[in-house]
């Protein structure tokens, strides 16, 4: 059997998009307190696969981390840690390990870039979902998408348990949708 990868950053004549890949879910505030509890998820809509090496995560304070070997899988999710502990991690263990990049609780933003393109950029502010213990997931439909994940109103704290049942997310699996407000 045969798996299409499609390069994200430029290769081959591929054209990279905005949109390729997106943040789709972001533990900045674990129950377990300390950075090294933290993660996120990539998510790719399309119906490729998306190889990520040599792409960047940065934030706009100076904080990034070059992807190594990384492939998202066509409509598939990859959850990045900042451990691979699973006792760390609620009960999970991340796809793929970073370092350079912490998560602020309160404010930050999150980018993707490759070669030179931003793939997607996820900020968010005091006012965007918080709860300790409780990622920030991005609703269902048309907010999981490059121009959808930038607003406030499509993304809520999990609602749901994983793992060791101390924090709420739904790490390398489709987000449930936010409850309505």
């Amino acid at each position: 059997m045969s798996v299409s990868v499609r390069p994200v950053k430029k290769a081959g004549g591929q054209r990279t998009s905005a949109g390729d890949v997106i943040f789709n879910e972001i533990m900045k505030n674990p129950a377990v307190p300390g950075d090294e509890s933290e993660w996120f998820e990539l998510y790719n809509p399309t119906t490729v696969a998306a190889r990520l090496d040599g792409c960047v995560v940065s934030d706009d304070g100076g904080e990034s981390m070059t992807l190594g070997q990384l492939v998202v899988p066509a409509k598939g999710f990859v959850v990045l840690g900042a451990s691979v502990d699973p006792k760390a991690n609620g009960g999970f263990v991340p796809e793929y390990h970073y370092t350079g990049v912490l998560l602020g609780n309160v404010g930050d933003e999150l980018n993707l870039t490759c070669n030179g393109v931003l793939i997607d950029r996820v900020q968010w502010t005091e006012l965007w979902p918080s709860g300790t213990g409780r990622s920030m997931t991005l609703g269902l439909g048309d907010t999981a998408t490059v121009s959808g994940n930038d607003f406030l109103g499509a993304w809520c704290d999990a609602p749901a348990h994983y793992g060791d049942g101390t924090n709420y997310g739904s790490p390398a699996r489709p987000n449930p949708p936010c409850p309505a407000r």
